[in-house]
């Protein structure tokens, strides 16, 4: 079976589109199939991350320096995150896939750039489309649309937006994790017994950096019994200035794109983070974070988790500063009811196993 996911990650996208795509591609491939990812070569891009883990990747151009990007009339509204007008993109994705192959048994695209437009483009070389999305603001042209976060309204948010015979999978039952957060869900205790250690992360980029927020709280005199682990990617822009200011307080560890985020996570007693896809790996092994929406798209489902008491939220960029997030902290220092109950329930909605789900749906015979 062979397989192309179509997926970029920027500094203005982030890495989270590529980092659930890179957890489906991982389970395909361990089911037999030939996974080959097709990306833009944008600043902040993983191509070599995608490379180190075994699968090819085709690159398309970089966009024209200083060329300005027009978003065309009912264009997407992340229109401008592919760089270059659609019929571009199309044209060299095309491209790319013929390359490879006459034809693909699945095309998986993960871009909020992307519509029905391009995936109708793009039904000459697939047999069959799958479109990983969470906006539900364009239509749609895919035999499978997957979202894999928690929406109160989430029956109804695709209504009109995808054909009728499009399969639906929905919530976190279809996450995408890697193998390896399962296999560490048998080796996590259950939390309760206070916070020793505080993990802070903020995706591979973290633009606006917020990680720097997370860390001047943390610096206050009440939390200096606290060991910090502080993970970055290798496009965060700010990472001297991090170093300067980690070196002001004890039990600081920076680590840039650690070669087993996993157990970090096990190590924490509670996370810092962004409302993204990360979320869920934190819910697979029940580990409380205090969340900050990093951008506009992550914000329903932060609230919608919040009101479970799932997760704390406490606001978005434009509003948290770091004595909001000291008080937080403080706040849940002295809780450990709540550390011990959160724990238990986080663990029995995200049980790791959404990637062998959603292989199973793909590998279902055409209808």
């Amino acid at each position: 079976m062979k397989i192309i996911i179509r997926t970029d990650a920027s500094i203005q996208i982030g890495t989270g589109h590529v980092m659930r795509c890179l957890a489906l591609a991982e389970a395909l491939r361990d089911r037999g199939a030939d996974v080959h990812f097709i990306c833009r070569a944008l600043l902040g891009n993983l191509s070599a991350q995608i490379e180190s883990r075994g699968f090819a990747v085709h690159a398309l151009r970089v966009p024209d320096a200083g060329k300005t990007f027009y978003r065309g009339e009912n264009a997407p509204v992340h229109a401008p995150w592919l760089e270059v007008d659609w019929r571009q993109d199309l044209s060299e994705t095309l491209a790319a896939v013929k390359s490879v192959t006459s034809a693909v048994d699945w095309l998986v695209v993960d871009h909020y750039a992307i519509d029905h437009q391009w995936e109708s483009g793009m039904r000459e070389v697939a047999q069959r489309i799958m479109v990983i999305d969470d906006l539900a603001d364009r239509l749609h042209d895919c035999d499978i649309l997957l979202d894999q976060n928690y929406f109160e309204n989430l029956e109804s948010r695709y209504a009109g937006l995808v054909p009728e015979n499009c399969r639906m999978l929905l919530g976190p039952d279809f996450a995408l994790l890697r193998p390896e957060f399962r296999q560490a869900r048998l080796f996590t205790a259950m939390r309760g017994n206070g916070i020793a250690r505080v993990l802070i992360y903020f995706g591979g980029i973290d633009p606006e950096n917020i990680t720097r927020k997370a860390l001047d709280a943390l610096c206050a005199p009440m939390f200096q019994h606290l060991y910090i682990d502080v993970v970055v990617g290798p496009a965060y822009l700010y990472l001297e200035e991090l170093k300067l200011q980690a070196a002001t307080r004890s039990g600081v560890r920076i680590h840039v794109q650690p070669q087993s985020f996993v157990e970090l996570l096990l190590r924490a007693d509670l996370c810092i983070g962004a409302g993204g896809s990360s979320i869920w790996e934190r819910l697979c092994l029940g580990l409380p974070s205090i969340v900050i929406s990093i951008a506009d798209n992550q914000l329903p489902t932060c609230l919608a988790l919040n009101k479970k008491n799932l997760i704390i939220h406490i606001g978005t960029i434009a509003d948290v500063d770091a004595c909001k997030i000291e008080n937080s902290i403080e706040s849940i220092l002295t809780n450990k009811e709540y550390l011990s109950n959160i724990s238990k329930i986080y663990k029995f909605l995200v049980d790791g196993l959404g990637a062998t789900r959603v292989c199973e749906e793909m590998l279902l015979p055409k209808e």
